[in-house]
């Protein structure tokens, strides 16, 4: 760091097992220096402050962070033979009929939830209670239900968001 001084505070505090953060928290409240723990983080990787013994002056023991791993994709809600949104027809895409409709779940206090269906073309939306529960059974149910009362030509597709 620029203060030759300040430095050998921040290596002392981090020799007796001190964290960067709360170097600068108590920096900020014994000394009213503002030097943050990313600034401490920054002299430690780029040498500016130094372990008089050898070894890494963070309590971890590493002497560089590394980017966390990245965690495995979840399963959970993967459906399989499922055909894209991007395989609809034309017509669906840029709303010229009325009849398509995209749907979503959305999840309350569990174990409750509402269905909603909005029109692509008209924006019209419908909120459909699920009183049976959330299972694709019950939703099912409840949908065929909802729009039992609708024309045939309202009623040409449903695009279903399949994201969690």
């Amino acid at each position: 760091h620029r203060d030759p001084a300040l430095s050998s505070l921040v290596a002392a505090k981090l020799e007796r097992g001190w964290s960067p953060t709360q170097i600068a928290h108590w920096l900020r409240r014994e000394q009213q220096d503002s030097l943050s723990h990313e600034s401490i983080y920054h002299a430690l990787y780029t040498g500016q402050i130094r372990a008089p013994r050898q070894g890494s002056l963070l309590r971890s023991g590493r002497s560089l962070r590394h980017a966390r791993v990245a965690k495995p994709r979840q399963r959970r809600g993967v459906l399989r033979n499922m055909t894209s949104i991007h395989d609809r027809p034309a017509s669906v895409e840029d709303r010229a009929e009325v009849g398509h409709w995209e749907g979503d779940l959305i999840m309350g206090q569990r174990p409750s939830a509402v269905a909603t269906l909005v029109e692509r073309s008209t924006r019209l939306v419908r909120v459909v209670a699920l009183p049976n529960g959330y299972k694709a059974d019950a939703v099912r149910d409840a949908l065929i239900e909802n729009l039992a009362d609708m024309p045939p030509q309202f009623r040409r597709s449903l695009t279903w968001d399949r994201g969690r």
